[in-house]
């Protein structure tokens, strides 16, 4: 039984990547995506360290491109529906920003000021859905995971590629 359990353990670290690349479906705009873990408890059992006890999904970050990413935020219908958080220093977003005044500038540098206020509720809602940027996508990707792993966020969105990308395919003027 103790070899079974180390085999079992030895595949969900291989192959869970893969795994909940193709048991993902889309919703809205494909950019909202959700793992199906019935076929995964068969697999792993219910008492798998994967799999949150108070739903039937894994919570984790999704890649948005920055296509869709620009249709959150040209949609008017669309974009009051998420919280978009910029990680950028005050420095870089005086080089370049978004439009509008809903995007919530929470630097990396300062997660130690922030970070309680977003665990207790008091900062950010941890029920909407919520998008993370920085220039090139790898300290919000930080940010959100965090968000994911310590906030208990179920829905959180990294831009790939950042504000960088986003000028680059998107919105040349801002860049």
């Amino acid at each position: 039984m103790m070899f079974l359990s180390r085999r079992r353990t030895m595949l969900v670290v291989l192959f869970l990547p893969i795994i909940r690349s193709f048991t993902h479906c889309s919703r809205q705009l494909g950019v909202t995506c959700m793992i199906q873990n019935k076929v995964l408890a068969n697999f792993w059992g219910s008492s798998s360290r994967y799999m949150s006890s108070s739903s039937n999904t894994v919570p984790e970050v999704v890649r948005l491109n920055v296509v869709d990413f620009s249709a959150i935020l040209t949609n008017e219908d669309l974009r009051p529906t998420y919280q978009i958080i910029d990680v950028r220093e005050p420095n870089e977003l005086e080089v370049v920003s978004l439009r509008g005044n809903d995007i919530i500038n929470l630097p990396l540098s300062t997660a130690n000021e922030w970070s309680g206020k977003v665990i207790d509720g008091s900062t950010l809602d941890s029920n909407k859905p919520t998008v993370c940027l920085c220039h090139h996508g790898m300290r919000s990707l930080r940010v959100a995971n965090f968000l994911v792993g310590n906030a208990g966020f179920k829905e959180v969105y990294n831009v790939e590629g950042g504000i960088h990308q986003y000028a680059v395919k998107v919105d040349p003027s801002i860049g």
